[in-house]
């Protein structure tokens, strides 16, 4: 899955609007959120950790990262680029460090 790093701008925690930067197939767009259609949180594989490794001895306990993996926060969206653009579905995503990125868009 290709995942675009994204600027989002929330009011009340909900996300109103986002920004997909330029690349070289577009220019940067700032799409306005219409509506939120679903939001749920994905906990993190954590028995696949370093951690978790090292205790079965399969990772050396010199390398292993103590630092836990945080949940992520998906916003299934419905936005569109100005009012006479087509509107599409969005889900941008909120790393446990607070960065956003856009995982799937259906436009």
């Amino acid at each position: 899955m290709r995942v675009e790093v994204i600027e989002v701008q929330c009011r009340e925690g909900v996300p109103v609007q986002f920004c997909r930067p330029a690349s070289r197939a577009r220019a940067s767009r700032r799409y306005r959120v219409r509506a939120v259609l679903g939001f749920w949180v994905e906990g993190t594989a954590w028995w696949r950790s370093k951690a978790v490794r090292a205790v079965l001895g399969r990772e050396s306990h010199e390398s292993i990262d103590t630092t836990p993996e945080l949940d992520r926060t998906i916003w299934r969206v419905e936005a569109r680029a100005g009012e006479q653009a087509q509107v599409g579905v969005y889900d941008l995503v909120r790393d446990g460090d607070g960065a956003w990125s856009l995982a799937r868009a259906a436009d």
